[in-house]
């Protein structure tokens, strides 16, 4: 509902509505609004686009374009780390139950607060990496069965915060990272912290930045695997914010290059992030943009790999800066690329049926 105050109702050149959960959000330009009058916007449910979501089930548009649905159910990334440095994870969520361990690096270190998500984009981030469907089909996550770990720094987080969460990797043993943040400021004790963590075996997956201009702090790092944002046509309805994400010189057939994203010759891949619909606290779900969306769509894969690839699953290979290399190239050999803008994409998508070597793999555990 839309009440004008003061000033000149056709003064109002747009209005944006972001629900809270299970809706579409909606873009709404020149709007016919009555001065003196109740003014409603109508918003869609995410069911009128899943029918029966999330009692029935729904694979994302990113998870389908990255041929998660041509792997046997048996690879769930059981047996690896993985951490989300965001805002924390509510572990309430009925998909994100498993998600038992974390730190609230932006209170002391706390073991119970890192559950609390303010803002809602680490649960959102999580969704997309480990949503598992015990007792409600829902979305499905990447590595539903892997051990997650929630380092929340943030909102209030500062670069001190990052670094004990990065810290906080090394000590864990943690396998993978996903860092769904930047800055325009760079650091260089958190650079010496991030190279730290690769020779430790850890990987950091990193988000390119959504400023429509150079790739952010730290995706800018030789020693992190950088994320930039891509989005698909028709996956959203047209009088949604989604919609104005694209730019027409920026489509090439279905997809596009959304310009939010950041770009530049740091950009690693490229990954689904406009529309994404993942969890959000209070037991809901939520579509939302953004390089922090793609990078749990990467940060979800290497988890796979990591899991179940004959080359690193197991004690195959010992935790150490040649593992993370071997991960990162093996990410970047199953690119397909979309756009034909490297500066945007990178090697392209990384997809599960272009991985060397996957199709001789066989789950975690098995002879």
């Amino acid at each position: 509902v839309v009440t004008v105050f003061g000033g000149p109702i056709e003064t109002i050149q747009a209005i944006y509505v972001k629900p809270a959960a299970d809706h579409w959000d909606r873009m709404l330009r020149a709007p016919a609004l009555q001065a003196g009058a109740v003014n409603t916007v109508q918003l869609r449910p995410l069911t009128e686009r899943f029918n029966g979501f999330p009692q029935n089930g729904m694979m994302g548009w990113g998870h389908r374009l990255m041929k998660l649905d041509r792997l046997d159910p048996s690879f769930t990334g059981a047996g690896v780390k993985i951490g989300i440095i965001d805002s924390g994870c509510d572990s309430a969520h009925p998909q994100l139950r498993h998600v038992t361990r974390g730190a609230d690096l932006t209170n002391g270190g706390d073991k119970t607060s890192w559950s609390n998500d303010q803002i809602g984009h680490g649960t959102h981030c999580a969704g997309i990496i480990t949503a598992a469907s015990d007792g409600v089909a829902g979305i499905r996550g990447f590595a539903p069965r892997a051990e997650v770990h929630a380092l929340k720094v943030f909102p209030g987080g500062r670069f001190s915060d990052l670094i004990d969460a990065l810290d906080e990797c090394i000590e864990r043993q943690l396998d993978v990272v996903n860092m769904s943040l930047g800055s325009g400021d760079p650091s260089e004790l958190v650079a010496q912290k991030i190279s730290e963590a690769r020779q430790s075996g850890v990987a950091c997956i990193v988000a390119a930045g959504n400023s429509s201009g150079p790739v952010q702090f730290p995706g800018m790092l030789p020693t992190v695997l950088t994320v930039a944002a891509m989005g698909k046509l028709d996956e959203f309805p047209s009088d949604s914010y989604h919609a104005q994400t694209v730019v027409p010189q920026l489509v090439a057939g279905t997809m596009f290059s959304p310009k939010f994203t950041c770009f530049g010759p740091q950009i690693t891949v490229a990954a689904p992030g406009v529309a994404i619909v993942s969890t959000v606290p209070g037991g809901g779900y939520a579509a939302w943009d953004g390089t922090s969306m793609a990078t749990p769509h990467v940060t979800g894969m290497a988890a796979l790999l990591l899991a179940h690839h004959p080359l690193l699953a197991g004690a195959r290979t010992a935790r150490n800066e040649q593992r993370v290399a071997q991960l990162f190239s093996l990410l970047a050999s199953s690119g397909v690329r979309y756009l034909g803008d490297a500066t945007r994409e990178g090697v392209g998508a990384p997809d599960f049926e272009r991985t060397p070597g996957l199709a001789a793999a066989q789950p975690l555990g098995a002879a």
